[in-house]
């Protein structure tokens, strides 16, 4: 769509929260309702790419994304770091030990899904490597703009996160959708439902990255 040809007015209508990357910019919508896009970045001396990108992604973007799309990458990196990497080194312990627990213990481990415990144990070697990386080498060349170098690195990261959900959607087909046996034990009711919790936020965690802080 040509936004940049568009009135502030007809931005303001189309797009919803439109109005505060505007107030973001310094630009008073109540007094340039009527003027294209164009005019008023060009006055202001605003780049068109950035805005242009940003309003795109704010009509297809989820109304819950849209403060992190009007923020810098580094309030987003942080959320990051410390919700769902935080998140990720208590649950993946938890989730191997109970898996476990299970498979040794449990009077009907005979039904347990064969291999899921090493394939737990796997993932939290990768994942705790992966965040890791991105801790000590991408997210602060992201907020130092290292842009020409980021590319490369980002490319393994985006591989790595289509590894992990691969390894998501296993499991949701070996534990029948998290589905566990008729009279399973608490413990094991309890393990599927923490790991329905992880398989949750670990997607969330993946999606903001791939669709908003490396996009």
């Amino acid at each position: 769509m040509n936004y940049i040809s568009m009135t502030v007015r007809d931005l303001l209508t189309l797009i919803k929260n439109s109005e505060r990357l505007f107030f973001g910019l310094g630009i008073d919508t109540s007094t340039r309702l009527d003027e294209k896009l164009f005019d008023v970045l060009k006055e202001k001396e605003i780049s068109e790419s950035p805005v242009l990108h940003t309003l795109e992604l704010l009509q297809k973007q989820p109304e819950t994304d849209v403060y992190w799309l009007l923020n810098s990458s580094s309030v987003l990196i942080d959320y990051i770091e410390r919700y769902y990497h935080q998140r990720h080194r208590f649950q993946l312990p938890e989730l191997v030990r109970l898996s476990m627990a299970i498979e040794e213990k449990d009077v009907q481990k005979t039904l347990f899904p064969k291999g899921l415990t090493k394939i737990l144990a796997e993932l939290k070697i990768e994942l705790f490597e992966h965040m890791e990386k991105e801790e000590r080498l991408i997210f602060p060349m992201l907020v130092a703009d290292k842009s020409d170098y980021i590319y490369f690195q980002v490319s393994g990261i985006l591989h790595n996160h289509d590894h992990h959900s691969y390894v998501l959607q296993k499991i949701k087909g070996m534990t029948n959708h998290f589905t566990p046996p008729d009279g399973a034990s608490t413990l094991w009711v309890d393990f599927y439902k923490k790991l329905v919790e992880f398989r949750k936020e670990l997607l969330e965690h993946i999606r903001l990255e791939n669709e908003i802080l490396f996009n």
